[in-house]
């Protein structure tokens, strides 16, 4: 008990020397309460939101069919019930001015206790004439209560003008995204300028029932109403449910995707726990560094090795225990920031007791394991070992070969499963997709404990060398690089990291780049067009419409073509419908990637997707339609094949080809449009739709633009939260470096002071530690950015075999790389700031005469 007193004496009297432990420990903690905290408490937002759309109903009769009045009538006639509403719901185009967007249109049931959202301005629409808005939908048509819309319905037959008379309030939570709706009032889904009966449906039916009546006891006989009714498109799967029962199957729905998103953010913070596991046990070797000559004062007066690891690591434990405790008080101030910005506390926090005390106990684990290794070989030791000043170079020579032997071992081992998992080395083994990201998955973690493991090795020599430079400083920067060189290990230690934090995220950062590349590459590649447009009818574009189209803001080029709606097939029964474009060869290349080689009057293009082999004969057939949709002539010829994505579900004919097609006539229903890859593809996208949507001409439309913008703004989001959330662990390795600096300061007092004493300035030791702090950063993030720049590489490589990607394109993105390289430099001189002026305080007499 007396090695624990003593142990605990020395958390009372020196607690500074253990702070960067409780901080790590404190944010990795923190970070695993707010993983869950936070997406439970959105999906909880979500479900809530999802529930709203009952308001407060007590049953819901699901997809009942369609609505009629005689539906309605029996559900009401059904003994207990006082009130049922059907949620109309269809779709529509919703247009203002030049702005159009796609919309569901929702009845707002007249009783105000099944109204299905807040009102935010206005009021809710009464008429067929008036509807309220969601505010997005507002906001992107750019109207407001008092402003005008048009409403044509599904079918595209009818047309209706409407005023705004309300916008609904915003919904809350970062989940809580909703499609663009409009809210109307029941007689508009019955108006007979939309003619919508074929089209819409009752999605639910909501029932009041009378007070005391139990909502369960209706299902049955609801049931029965709904399925008798005679006149009524009752469909097989209507269903009856209480409300909370209804609420409560989708919000288990939401389980399965808040667990995967649960799943993910663990990762990160297993990765933040690593970090600070490097950390804790970094700072215990150093505290069983400085008191080795305690340690051997109590084992020369009895004190066993078993109480001096029980000591110890109790002294871990309330470590910890503190660390851990912090964290999840932090978390739960970050989960109710979170949820207070995002609105989704309106639906209160969601908060597991299992999952905050598992975070809790992870973290007084991770301190206690990381304290292991520092705690036995103090323990190990013999008294007289322990008096002296630094470790037995035997024990370093041994230390030293083991790791050698440990390190090239995994650094060959990950080399070879790195060969395997490129697209040369799979290809050569015969391995499947799957197998591939696990051996590529291996290769990176085997490669990077290999570098992490050899970093004692290698960081020494790498810290003298750039000691080379800061030498040039003058005598500050040499006894700053002598300062490191003294204790190696621990300067290692704490690179090591630097390097994980760094390179995970560059990992990332190169992952992502190269990914992005490689399919934006191959998407430009198969869909070469940005966008196309053409008219069914094979009528001439308006200039008008053309001159818009070509005006908006990001598109840089244009190619009118002529255009025809064609059926290909061939003789082997292959068939596609599509529509073919009479280019000129010379003039496309200005939109392709490559010449249409080979393409002249009697050839036809067509896409690899289809399946087709060059040479093949194929016969492609022109049809022209009536306003009623009828067949008024067909024309039909045959063609060689040429393949190229150029084609991409369409068909590419030479002007004269089409014009045969077309009898000998010609048109300029065609349009190709090119958009500067900088350009806001959003911004084009939609003016593009609304363009196109507002004219009074069915236009197909194509082309890449979409697919790029998806795929680019999915991956721009995963670095992005990727980084944003490595972050933590990035903050914790900082705190490893100030602890570093700060520990280092207390190990070389009566150094620091000599060195005042012989006339170091106040101002030249800050200059010292900060010059310590910046090699640091600096050869940490090196490392970290080159391992991570290569694994980033390797993984994209891998994926993309799974993706069956015939190229790789490395890419890194130097803006972001750099820019964590800068990070970790200034953030690690920061922390050498207080570090710095403690030992720049400290009178030199009183240093000296000190422990």
């Amino acid at each position: 008990m007396t090695a624990l007193r003593l142990s605990l004496a020395e958390l009372r009297h020196h607690p500074r020397r253990v702070l960067a432990i409780v901080v790590a420990v404190a944010i990795s903690v923190a970070f695993m309460v707010a993983s869950f905290s936070v997406v439970q408490t959105e999906y909880g937002a979500v479900g809530a939101q999802l529930a709203r759309q009952y308001a407060d109903s007590d049953l819901v009769v699901e997809n009942p069919g369609v609505g009629t009045d005689s539906l309605q009538q029996a559900v009401t006639e059904v003994p207990g019930v006082a009130v049922a509403e059907p949620s109309w719901m269809a779709g529509s185009l919703v247009s203002a001015g030049e702005r159009s967007t796609r919309a569901w249109v929702m009845s707002m049931a007249a009783e105000p206790r099944l109204q299905q959202a807040d009102l935010g301005q206005g009021r809710w629409p009464t008429t067929a004439e008036e509807v309220a808005l969601d505010p997005g939908t507002a906001e992107a048509l750019g109207v407001g209560v008092g402003d005008a819309l048009e409403l044509t319905a599904v079918t595209g037959e009818g047309q209706a003008p409407a005023q705004v008379v309300g916008v609904a309030a915003p919904t809350p939570g970062l989940l809580t995204g909703t499609y663009p709706t409009v809210y109307a009032a029941p007689a508009w889904f019955t108006s007979p300028a939309l003619s919508p009966e074929e089209e819409l449906f009752v999605g639910e039916l909501l029932v009041l029932v009378e007070p005391g009546t139990d909502p369960a006891s209706l299902v049955v006989p609801l049931t029965q109403a709904v399925a008798g009714v005679p006149d009524a498109v009752v469909t097989e799967g209507a269903t009856v449910q209480t409300t909370p029962e209804k609420a409560a199957a989708m919000s288990e729905s939401l389980a399965g995707d808040a667990s995967v998103i649960t799943v993910l953010l663990l990762v990160f913070a297993s990765i933040a726990m690593l970090v600070g596991a490097l950390i804790i046990a970094n700072t215990f070797s150093i505290l069983v560094v400085q008191r080795r000559r305690r340690i051997g004062l109590l084992r020369a007066v009895g004190a066993t090795s078993a109480q001096l690891r029980a000591g110890m690591l109790a002294e871990a434990a309330v470590t910890g225990l503190v660390g851990a405790v912090l964290g999840v008080l932090l978390g739960l101030g970050v989960t109710l920031a979170v949820a207070g910005w995002s609105g989704s506390l309106t639906y209160g926090l969601r908060l597991d007791p299992v999952a905050l005390g598992g975070s809790a106990l992870a973290g007084l684990l991770v301190t206690v394991l990381a304290a292991t290794a520092a705690v036995a070989r103090a323990a190990r030791i013999s008294p007289m070992e322990a008096l002296r000043p630094v470790a037995a170079a035997a024990q370093q020579r041994r230390t030293t070969v083991i790791r050698v032997v440990v390190c090239s071992a995994l650094a060959v081992v990950g080399v070879l499963l790195a060969v395997l998992s490129l697209p040369v080395g799979s290809a050569a083994v015969g391995l499947s997709g799957e197998l591939v990201l696990v051996v590529a998955i291996a290769a990176g973690a085997t490669l990077s404990l290999a570098v992490l493991g050899a970093a004692p090795l290698y960081v020494p020599a790498l810290l003298r060398g750039l000691g080379v430079l800061t030498g040039r400083l003058g005598p500050v920067g040499r006894i700053a690089s002598a300062g490191l060189a003294r204790n190696p290990a621990r300067a290692a230690a704490t690179c090591v990291a630097l390097m994980l934090t760094v390179g995970l995220t560059v990992t990332l950062q190169t992952g992502a780049a190269t990914a992005q590349r490689t399919l934006l590459g191959d998407i430009q590649e198969r869909f070469p067009v940005d966008v196309s447009l053409a008219d069914t009818q094979g009528t001439d574009l308006d200039p008008g419409l053309v001159t818009r189209l070509t005006s908006v803001e990001g598109v840089t080029g244009s190619l009118t073509t002529s255009a025809v709606s064609v059926r290909a097939e061939t003789d082997q029964g292959f068939s596609t419908y599509g529509t073919a474009f009479g280019v000129d060869p010379v003039a496309a290349d200005a939109f392709l990637p490559e010449p249409l080689s080979g393409l002249d009057d009697r050839t036809a293009v067509l896409s690899p997707a289809d399946g087709l082999a060059p040479g093949q004969q194929v016969t492609v057939t022109a049809e022209t339609y009536d306003d009623e949709g009828e067949v008024v002539s067909s024309r039909s010829e045959t063609f060689t094949t040429v393949i190229s994505h150029a084609a991409h579900q369409n068909v590419l004919l030479t002007p004269a080809a089409v014009s045969s097609l077309l009898g000998g006539g010609t048109n300029t229903a065609g349009l190709w449009l090119d958009v500067d890859p900088r350009a806001d593809v959003q911004h084009v996208s939609t003016a593009v739709t609304s363009i196109t949507e507002g004219s009074d001409r069915s236009l197909v439309e194509g082309g890449a633009l979409v697919d790029v913008a998806a795929y680019t703004q999915a991956l721009d989001t995963l670095v992005l939260i990727a980084t944003a959330l490595l972050g933590a662990a990035v903050l914790i390795s900082l705190v490893g470096v100030g602890n570093t600096l700060g520990l280092s300061v207390i190990e070389r007092a009566r150094e620091s002071a000599l060195l005042r004493a012989l006339g170091l300035q106040r101002s030249q030791l800050r200059t010292m530690l900060l010059l310590e702090a910046v090699s640091l950063a600096v050869v940490g993030g090196v490392v970290g950015v080159l391992a991570g720049s290569f694994l980033g590489w390797l993984g994209a490589s891998s994926l993309m075999v799974v993706l069956e990607q015939e190229e790789v394109q490395l890419a890194v993105s130097w803006p972001q790389t750099l820019g964590v390289l800068a990070v970790a430099v200034v953030a690690a001189a920061l922390a050498s700031v207080l570090p710095g002026r403690r030992a720049a305080s400290a009178a030199p007499v009183e240093a000296l005469a000190a422990e």
